[in-house]
């Protein structure tokens, strides 16, 4: 069976022309797309029915309500997106790329991060926004994924990409070693906008959201500028 066969229909505009003729995942060799058939029935896009949009919280039941954390306490953003939630063979991919370096993944995330954009009918903005890191982050790891996610969608999106919009000032511990409260101490005062984004419709882009602690700082430092904020990530985390 045909790889665009199998792929949900609002995901086939995405593939690019060419491929790699080895699958990303098991290395067999001869296919037709970034996957062979049998590394393909792993992968299992979001419900678009199950979840807050305003956060991504998924829900056991189709809905499309604000959920009760969102309600009691809104975030920033005018508007939310993600791609896939941060499980199964979905974590595994984006894990290897963020902490393994395994850059042959980043078009196929590019695309799952575009079709997330329009799936959550977001309005193309002025400028995108990636969330920093600092110095020594970048040195530790050599990259920041986030920024590279970004970059590729700039250009799919011809909007311009502002590396420098944000950054990080401050050296922080991981968050993901932190507690929901530990995460939104973590991040306070930690990052500065230019202010160039002074009056900009902004798309700020994460790989991973967890509590939201990150973006919501981000988006609030944004707003210092007089930005108007959407956010769009690649993996919601299932808290």
């Amino acid at each position: 069976m045909h790889l665009k066969k199998l792929l949900p229909p609002s995901w086939k505009r995405f593939l690019p022309l060419s491929w790699i003729n080895r699958c990303l995942l098991c290395g067999r060799p001869e296919i037709t797309g970034p996957f062979c058939i049998q590394c393909l029935r792993l992968f299992s896009p979001k419900t678009n029915s199950r979840f807050c949009p305003l956060c991504g919280r998924p829900y056991l039941i189709p809905a499309r309500h604000v959920c009760a954390e969102c309600k009691l306490d809104p975030p920033p953003w005018e508007k939310f997106g993600f791609a896939v939630f941060f499980t199964g063979i979905f974590k595994e991919i984006i894990a290897n790329f963020k902490f393994g370096t395994s850059f042959y993944y980043l078009d196929f995330l590019v695309g799952l991060l575009e079709c997330g954009f329009w799936e959550a009918k977001l309005d193309v903005p002025e400028v995108i926004v990636s969330v920093p890191m600092s110095k020594g982050e970048i040195q530790k790891r050599g990259f920041n994924q986030s920024l590279e996610l970004a970059k590729r969608l700039g250009k799919r999106l011809n909007v311009l990409v502002a590396k420098q919009g944000l950054s990080k000032i401050k050296e922080t511990r991981p968050q993901r070693q932190l507690s929901r409260q530990e995460r939104l101490q973590n991040v306070k005062k930690v990052f500065v906008s230019q202010k160039e984004l002074q009056n900009k419709k902004v798309l700020l882009i994460d790989d991973v959201l967890t509590t939201g602690a990150t973006c919501k700082e981000c988006v609030r430092v944004l707003k210092q500028n007089n930005c108007s904020v959407q956010v769009l990530v690649l993996a919601r985390a299932v808290e």
